[in-house]
């Protein structure tokens, strides 16, 4: 078990195509997805291409329909990006290298999916998104286990940056900028939390904002604390539970920081519990 980048490399190594396709054993495929990716590839200068992570909402569990929210978001931000040139973000659930764009990272990452794209336009490839190739995957089965993934995924982001930031910055300056806002300035949004109930906590010495800071710190807190109760409860109301998701999802960055600064470095995947798998009326994608 020496974690999925390895397997990559090795299948890499004894793969004869010219396109590399590269998924995890826990997603569905949509029937055309291997075909609009490769149609993407037309273009000589594209050297990565990504597929659309989606989640399914149609059960109306809480946590589906948040982080499918946060996935459609990101579709939207990946779909601008490429319009530009590149996009900074490639999931590992569905992405493909032409052969010459794929490198090696050169020692072991976490999100060795992020790490091999950016190498890719480091080297002056295009990495592009492709819509209609859509990988489905279930949510995870808990907020803790979400928690359990974007702490990895955090401490894999930092450790990228090290590894890979540099170099598309001396190649392209304005990816660069996208990577860092893309996904190095959601890292300061604990900050920005923090500061906004330092604030509050400021106010409540002013006679004239009191009670409109109170009352917020006391909305925040139930709101909170009511999600909390709800989850473990099996009865989410959406509303409350988005701010218990929202405060855990921060808490989890944070620790992710601190992981990567501790050296914790393993790009041994936990395996985290899925949401129970649901038979849909008309299923939207199917496991290839």
């Amino acid at each position: 078990r020496n974690g999925k980048q390895a397997a990559v490399l090795r299948g890499a190594e004894h793969a004869r195509g010219e396109i590399l396709i590269v998924t995890d054993a826990n997603n569905a495929l949509s029937r055309n997805s291997i075909r609009e990716i490769a149609a993407m590839f037309a273009d000589p200068t594209v050297g990565v291409v990504t597929g659309r992570k989606a989640i399914p909402t149609d059960g109306g569990r809480g946590l589906d329909v948040l982080e499918g929210s946060y996935w459609k978001y990101e579709s939207k931000l990946k779909d601008w990006e490429t319009a530009t040139g590149s996009t900074p973000s490639a999931i590992g659930e569905l992405s493909a290298f032409r052969r010459e764009a794929f490198i090696d990272p050169g020692q072991a990452m976490i999100t060795e999916d992020f790490v091999q794209a950016m190498l890719a336009a480091g080297a002056g490839w295009r990495v592009v998104y492709a819509p209609d190739a859509v990988s489905t995957e279930l949510a995870s089965a808990t907020t803790n286990d979400e928690a359990k993934r974007r702490r990895r995924i955090t401490n894999g982001r930092l450790q990228a940056f090290a590894h890979v930031l540099p170099q598309v910055a001396a190649r392209d300056k304005r990816l660069a900028w996208q990577v860092v806002s893309h996904k190095g300035l959601r890292l300061l949004v604990p900050l920005a939390t923090a500061s906004l109930a330092l604030g509050a906590a400021l106010l409540m010495w002013n006679s004239r904002f009191r009670a409109l800071a109170a009352i917020g710190a006391v909305v925040t807190t139930a709101a909170a604390i009511g999600g909390w109760l709800g989850e473990k409860r099996g009865r989410r109301v959406l509303p409350l539970y988005a701010v218990f998701y929202a405060h855990k999802v921060q808490i989890a960055t944070v620790m992710g920081v601190l992981d990567f600064f501790r050296g914790q470095r393993s790009n041994l995947w936990e395996r985290v519990e899925r949401a129970p798998v649901r038979e849909p009326d008309a299923a939207p994608a199917e496991r290839v």
